[in-house]
């Protein structure tokens, strides 16, 4: 008896645990969000700005000016996820195909759509898709 309401003591407190991933993610487990902006050559003098990430992917750097952040799934703060991006500095990682569209020289100043898990904690996106052009309904 001692030994199934200790067993019901546990399992109850492991029930109303929160999920373990936000515990190693800063608080926050990895979102799965759309970014829309456009791409622009990195300088110094522009980290900083409204709206503009620096987003590193390999060797390449980009001031990545963002028109809209949306969440796809859950609560979607918009843009204001943004701020939460500290400094904003954006890792980004993925399949070569998708990183390829990132590698292009020729992207700069035209609309693109890039989804995927972004990682706040450690201002990681990995891409699951990379294009040009503006997001569905954009």
């Amino acid at each position: 008896m001692r030994r199934s309401a200790a067993l019901l003591g546990l399992l109850v407190t492991l029930a109303a645990a929160p999920p373990a991933a936000p515990f190693f993610t800063g608080g926050r487990g990895p979102l799965l969000v759309r970014f829309a902006g456009t791409f622009a050559p990195w300088d110094a003098q522009d980290v900083g700005k409204l709206n503009a990430l620096t987003v590193q992917a390999g060797e390449r750097r980009w001031r990545f000016e963002v028109d809209e952040l949306h969440t796809i799934a859950g609560p979607d703060p918009g843009n204001m996820l943004l701020t939460d991006i500290v400094p904003p500095v954006l890792y980004v990682s993925g399949a070569a195909q998708q990183l390829g569209v990132l590698a292009d020289p020729g992207i700069v100043g035209k609309p693109l759509t890039l989804e995927g898990w972004l990682y706040l904690a450690d201002r990681r996106f990995f891409v699951s898709s990379a294009r040009i052009g503006a997001p569905p309904g954009g």
